[in-house]
């Protein structure tokens, strides 16, 4: 039998690549973190809802966290030695795995965990 024309597929999303912009502009603004705050912490998340993460955001306005591929949070680091921005930083890049993010703080690590 001949395909049928009626059967064909359709996306219906209307949303836009982010492209190499939105990526080295996140990496910039990684980068300029690294000085700016004291202290990263890199925390994973389990079912992250939006609702919690705007809580935790209103707490922490001080604080910057970042939530985006790991990969390029990671380049952002350095994933070595000689591409790390700061020292013993590259050793940060490697703890990214699964669903995690990066927050860019200056309280002290108690703070933080409580």
């Amino acid at each position: 039998m001949p395909k049928s024309k009626r059967d064909k597929k359709i996306s219906l999303t209307r949303t836009t690549k982010k492209g190499l912009e939105f990526k080295q502009n996140l990496v910039d603004v990684i980068r300029g973190c690294v000085d700016q705050y004291a202290r990263i912490f890199v925390f994973s998340t389990h079912h992250m809802q939006t609702n919690n993460l705007k809580d935790m955001r209103l707490e922490w306005s001080h604080s910057r966290f970042f939530l985006g591929k790991n990969k390029v949070m990671a380049l952002a680091l350095g994933r070595t030695p000689e591409e790390e921005v700061c020292e013993n930083i590259h050793k940060v890049s490697s703890k990214l795995v699964g669903h995690c993010g990066l927050l860019f703080t200056n309280s002290t690590k108690d703070e933080v965990l409580e």
